[in-house]
């Protein structure tokens, strides 16, 4: 089905008979994020194998574009947004979807995003109402967030004007797991692909948490927000389920979210800004190179060819 694809996302392993994504081969793709850790897959069988000999699986470390920096600074599964964005893997699908590797896939959910095809509807994990009555929801950590400074971002990308109030009751969308139009993907990791340069690292320090991972958290809320002030869209449940027993099948312990601290907490604020300015220099001469790549890979071949 070539007009969608759905990006599975992960960091260790993926079970397909276990969340039944086995069986969409011509829509699943599975994105793995984070190099630290070696990639598996656990068979119908029950055994540990290797990823290397199935053809749908991405790993963003091998990708042209790459910023290591995103999961060293703990934006998980963020980076799968940004570099499904980067690298254009959107293309040339008319609708894209992206989920974690421990949601259970339904006839019900399976059927609703093969049937999906009006631009203006996002399939998403929805709870309650992200703002009502002048409160945000408890989810949203107001305490925890800088819930302003969101708004004040989107509000400079998009040139828009919105406040909190333009949220009241409006769904709330959590847990990074969307299915959209790639005109509204496009919007949406565009502006993340800024987010996480500006909030880095003086979002991750006191007075807000300071363990890896806090970033991540903080810009699944900044998509909650997204689709919130997005009212030309129409958000619908898209049906899918994390479960833990994917999760103890393979072996996977979410405990590092906390035990550690993030690198915003390492360093000085001085040396945090030098290393980000580095890295854009770095991405911006990659950037360079990518565009000139086919021209230079021509010419080689020229100049092998005449020798």
């Amino acid at each position: 089905m070539l007009n969608r694809a759905f990006f599975i996302v992960f960091h260790k392993g993926i079970a397909p008979s276990l969340t039944r994504t086995d069986s969409l081969t011509d829509m699943i793709r599975y994105f793995g994020v984070n190099q630290d850790y070696e990639k598996y897959v656990l068979t119908s069988e029950g055994e540990v194998k290797s990823l290397k000999d199935r053809d749908d699986i991405c790993l963003e470390y091998h990708l042209p574009h790459y910023d290591s920096s995103l999961q060293a600074n703990g934006f998980m599964e963020t980076s799968a947004y940004i570099h499904i964005y980067k690298n254009k893997l959107h293309f040339p699908h008319e609708f894209i979807g992206i989920a974690q590797y421990d949601m259970i896939w339904n006839d019900d959910a399976i059927h609703l995003i093969r049937n999906q095809n009006q631009a203006d509807v996002v399939l998403a994990k929805t709870k309650d109402i992200i703002f009502l009555e002048g409160q945000w929801h408890r989810l949203m950590y107001v305490e925890r967030i800088p819930l302003d400074y969101i708004i004040g971002s989107y509000n400079r990308y998009f040139k828009s004007n919105h406040t909190k109030e333009d949220l009241e009751g409006r769904n709330l969308t959590l847990w990074q797991t969307y299915f959209m139009h790639r005109s509204v993907f496009e919007d949406l990791a565009g502006w993340l692909s800024v987010l996480v340069y500006e909030i880095y690292p003086w979002a991750n320090r006191p007075p807000y948490e300071t363990h890896w991972g806090h970033l991540g958290g903080i810009t699944e809320r900044a998509e909650a927000i997204f689709f919130g002030l997005r009212k030309d869209l129409c958000i619908s449940e898209i049906g899918l389920h994390h479960t833990s027993d994917v999760v103890a099948a393979l072996k996977i312990s979410k405990d590092h979210y906390y035990s550690r601290q993030s690198p915003a907490n390492k360093y000085s604020i001085k040396t945090l800004r030098q290393n980000t300015r580095k890295s854009i220099s770095r991405l911006k001469s990659l950037a360079l190179k990518i565009r000139f790549w086919p021209w230079n890979l021509k010419g080689s071949r020229e100049n092998s060819g005449r020798k």
